[in-house]
């Protein structure tokens, strides 16, 4: 990330020596270095609402803290990404990714760059799809035989059937409907998990579940 920040931050200057024009090139790479601005990028924060989107056009909000003066952009690298109204913002700003329909069977991802960092959002395909995750307790040992359950948000039948975890902890499903949105839930015994419950509408790979709580019941002597 060090380097991209620098390179966000450095003050471009073009040339046309060695036989390169533009920016990055062989005389200046991105340009002359700009550390206070280079500083100010590493302090600001980038917060997306989503970074894993169903196979539906939809929206990510994306919110920027930074200072006042601070000069930065975003760059996009799919073309299924649309950026709402201008690509380059001076301090804190707040604005819209609108995100086209993914028509094809595959699940697609792209990468875009907002203030020097980088993040990849996935996109979910019309083929079913798979999520998976493990389960531990608050030492971080696995935790076998909890069952993981399944149902859609909007109360329709179609979900896949529960799964439990392996000996490590492990446990994965797949057949999911790309469009609905789907929770998944932990449970074992009169055990709690953190946390309670996520919702999933694409492929994820770590949907982790802590055990937090162990009820004991000990037997009541008169």
């Amino acid at each position: 990330m060090t380097e991209s920040l620098l390179n966000e931050a450095a003050t471009h200057v073009e040339a046309e020596q060695c036989g390169s024009t533009g920016i990055p090139n062989f005389v200046y790479g991105h340009g002359r270095l700009d550390i206070k601005a280079a500083y100010d990028l590493a302090t600001a924060t980038v917060e997306l609402s989503a970074t894993t989107i169903n196979q539906r056009s939809g929206e990510i909000k994306v919110n920027v803290i930074a200072p006042a003066a601070l000069k930065w952009r975003v760059a996009k690298r799919a073309e299924w990404l649309t950026l709402s109204g201008n690509s380059d913002f001076t301090g804190s700003a707040t604005f819209t990714l609108r995100v086209a329909e993914n028509t094809a069977a595959a699940a697609r991802s792209g990468v875009i760059q907002i203030a020097g960092r980088s993040f990849t959002l996935t996109q979910a395909g019309s083929e079913p799809f798979a999520v998976s995750g493990r389960v531990f307790d608050g030492n971080g040992v696995p935790q076998p035989h909890v069952r993981i359950a399944f149902m859609r948000e909007d109360g329709l039948e179609g979900e896949p059937p529960d799964v439990t975890t392996d000996a490590q902890g492990r446990w994965s499903q797949t057949g999911f409907t790309p469009g609905p949105v789907y929770r998944v839930i932990a449970s074992r015994g009169r055990e709690s998990f953190a946390p309670s419950a996520y919702t999933v509408s694409a492929p994820v790979t770590a949907l982790n579940f802590i055990e937090v709580n162990r009820r004991i019941i000990l037997p009541f002597f008169r």
